[in-house]
């Protein structure tokens, strides 16, 4: 045989062996398999209540389905779920504690290809890593070093280790160890240097291996540096100030070395987390004005070498006249059943109460302390003035006595100078409120075949503080927190006619109106406070201005109770027709919340186009299992009724809503509202059965009812899946996220 010959017999010998492994299925011509992306590989996932995640991979080119296979085992002979769909991505069921396989596979062209490799995934807590805790030196710590240079390093000790490696560098990627020892111990003595930065780490020797280090840490052998900030001069500490002919004052402090320019904060409060003045100047003074009657704390920091430095410590001063020693604000009276100033029995006990706030309020205000454990028996309304302080320490019970029978809008706590003045610097805090509604009736129109009337009508609210109704004549700086309120047919706090109002820390649970109610409300901050909330609302605005409403957790109240349950909101937002003022400026996010007729409600009965309430930014909040109602036609996550422009809702989370995850119904054109970057997972059909009750639209993600027209919603990137019906209508989305928003 020729070579020729030979070249041609071994091509065709080649070919004829590829052909057979092809056959065979050995080798797969221009196989197509997407990419994994979430579960990510080794992922350590957190499913949602529903113990489900959503799938997701890769789009194959002329793919037309999808194969996802998830099993407990590498193999795949048994499979966990097995699922077909034309999307790149499935939301399904899967059981927690589990080690989980997952693969895709595509057809293309009338074929099933070759699956994916596969990934794999955990559902249960990613167990802690076999490191210790670096103890001292602490991180970023300046340390004193003994006569000899020297110090003892500690850590904490991880479970198996007969071995610990201590590392001491000059370098934080520790490519030069200035200190290299091991040992059995949790702690080592060794020396370093003076006046220098050091990091170190140790790492762990369990079973026969060497771990990972821990994270490094810092410390320094120098002097702690003085922080450039500057000293506060004017006003002093604890300063009476008197304000010129425009309420204002001139703030000093010292100059900073190298300082370009200089931050004045100015805050009611001490943490600083809403603002009165933020100013910047390149001078070590500032001109500002105040307002009259109030505590203010002020700090300064300093812009030095291209950075803002720390701001200096608080100081805080008083714009109001100083009281005679022994007279006012320092004043502070006790009550309890021995050895206080006031002594109660149990019976009538807000006889001795009110006394003492009517002896600290005749000399400009004070403290009144209930001493507890004690429960503290209240048949008549406790009457609270200016510049007081109504607080426990020692756990007191305010509890309504069986025999009430009150009219509407009478208070457990109210105004010792009566509804609609100007009551200021109030603050209640420390207190549990036993509001007793199962043993209380009262006075006013009642219809026992009729109960919803025993509730949410103005009975019994825990504390109800009204302002005048001018703006001149409103209450201001009212604060109640860290107190304990349930079993109430009203309000935890309902305040009317105010400036200035915080609620926070508080828990509240089975007050059958809002827990927490205001209206025409100027500045308000409600914060970390844990609500169960079972009618009309857990926090609830109407007609007000610049409140934000964060941290807060919110459920539906799932205890005993004698209310019937309706269903009611997380949170609303809204107008009443009789409230000229418009809502504008509210702020909501960082907030859990599950249950309710709606997450979020906002409502506006009055407005018209560009009169409507204005300016609502919601985001980063949690929302889950919510729309749960079986009367209500516009329920879901988010619903939005009859708003203005200036809306915004981004970057929640919405899980398991019924109805829509946002619903949008208005009937006032001309509007315009954001969403953007929002993750909507799981929307399901209205619950109403009823058609009256029923909206003729459901199971969408975002749900625009009456259409553009009226309100213009933007979409854009949100993430939508798993509805019932769809993912959007009456929206058009600029655009779409394929995988959750990470924000």
């Amino acid at each position: 045989m020729n070579i020729f010959a030979k070249k041609c017999y071994l091509r065709l010998f080649t070919i004829t062996i590829f052909i057979a492994l092809v056959l065979n299925g050995i080798v797969a011509i221009g196989s197509a398999a997407p990419t994994l992306i979430y579960p990510s590989a080794d992922e350590y996932v957190t499913l949602d209540a529903s113990n489900s995640l959503t799938f997701n991979w890769t789009e194959v080119d002329g793919a037309t389905n999808y194969h996802l296979e998830v099993s407990r085992y590498s193999d795949f002979h048994t499979l966990t779920r097995d699922r077909t769909t034309t999307n790149t991505y499935y939301y399904v069921a899967v059981e927690q504690n589990a080690t989980y396989y997952w693969r895709v596979s595509a057809y293309v062209n009338g074929n099933w290809e070759n699956p994916s490799s596969y990934g794999v995934f955990y559902t249960f807590e990613e167990p802690e890593p076999l490191v210790p805790t670096l103890i001292y030196p602490s991180a970023d710590e300046y340390v004193t070093l003994d006569a000899s240079n020297s110090l003892t390093f500690n850590w904490t000790e991880v479970d198996g280790a007969t071995n610990y490696h201590l590392e001491v560098s000059r370098y934080p990627d520790f490519h030069t160890l200035t200190r290299d020892r091991t040992t059995t111990n949790t702690y080592y003595y060794v020396a370093v240097e003076q006046n220098a930065t050091y990091y170190w780490r140790v790492s762990a020797y369990v079973n026969g291996d060497w771990e990972e280090p821990c994270n490094y840490s810092v410390f320094y052998t120098f002097e702690e540096p003085e922080p450039p900030a500057p000293t506060l001069i004017y006003p002093s500490a604890d300063e009476y100030v008197t304000l010129d002919a425009s309420n204002s004052l001139t703030f000093n402090w010292t100059e900073v070395e190298d300082a370009t320019n200089y931050h004045l904060e100015v805050s009611r409060y001490s943490d600083f987390h809403t603002l009165t003045r933020d100013r910047t100047t390149t001078n070590t003074y500032y001109y500002v004005a105040v307002e009259q009657n109030a505590t203010y704390y002020w700090r300064v920091s300093a812009y030095v070498n291209g950075d803002w430095e720390e701001p200096c410590n608080y100081s805080v001063f008083y714009t109001f006249e100083e009281t005679e020693p022994g007279t006012g604000n320092l004043t502070y009276l006790t009550i309890g059943p021995s050895g206080c100033n006031y002594t109660v029995d149990g019976d009538d006990d807000q006889v001795q109460i009110n006394q003492a706030l009517a002896a600290v309020d005749a000399l400009g205000g004070g403290t009144v302390e209930l001493v507890g454990p004690f429960t503290y028996d209240i048949t008549e309304t406790i009457l609270i003035g200016d510049n007081t302080r109504l607080i426990s320490t020692t756990g007191a019970v305010i509890r309504l006595n069986d025999d009430c029978m009150w009219n509407s809008m009478v208070p457990v706590i109210g105004q010792l100078d009566g509804t609609y003045t100007a009551t200021h610097d109030v603050e209640i805090c420390g207190l549990e409120f036993d509001c007793n509604e199962a043993n209380l009736t009262h006075l006013g129109t009642y219809d026992s075949n009729n109960l919803e009337r025993k509730w949410g009508k103005g009975f019994y609210n825990a504390i109800y503080i009204r302002g005048g109704t001018s703006e001149a004549n409103f209450a201001y700086n009212i604060s109640i927190h860290d107190n304990h309120f349930y079993d109430g047919m009203g309000d935890s706090a309902r305040i009317f006619n105010a400036r200035n109002f915080t609620y926070y820390a508080n828990e509240a649970e089975n007050m059958q109106h809002a827990t927490v109610y205001c209206a025409q409300v100027l500045g308000a901050d409600i914060y970390d406070n844990e609500i169960e909330h079972i009618t009309n609302a857990g926090i609830r605005f109407d007609n007000s201005e610049d409140a934000i409403i964060h941290d807060n957790i919110l459920r539906d109240y799932t205890g005993t109770t004698s209310a019937p349950k309706y269903g009611s909101e997380g949170i609303q937002i809204g107008n009443q027709d009789a409230i000229s003022r418009l809502t504008n400026n509210i702020t909501i996010y960082d907030n859990d919340i599950q249950g309710g007729l709606d997450a979020i409600q906002l409502m506006d009965a009055l407005g018209t186009a560009g009169t409507t309430a204005q300016t609502v930014l919601i985001y980063n909040n949690t929302i889950h299992d919510s729309g749960i109602c079986t009367w209500a036609k516009y329920n879901g996550a988010i619903s939005v009724w009859n708003w203005g422009n200036g809306l915004t809702i981004y970057h929640n989370q919405i899980n398991d809503s019924y109805g829509a995850g946002i619903l949008v119904y208005n009937a006032y054109s001309g509007c315009t509202m954001d969403v953007y970057e929002n993750n909507i997972v799981g929307v399901y059909d209205t619950l109403a059965t009823n058609p009256t009750y029923r909206l003729g639209v459901t199971g969408y993600g975002i749900l625009n009812y009456i259409g553009s027209a009226y309100m213009d919603v933007n979409a854009t990137s949100n993430y939508i899946t798993g509805c019932s019906t769809g993912a959007y209508y009456g929206v058009t989305p600029t655009s779409t996220a394929s995988e959750p928003n990470v924000w």
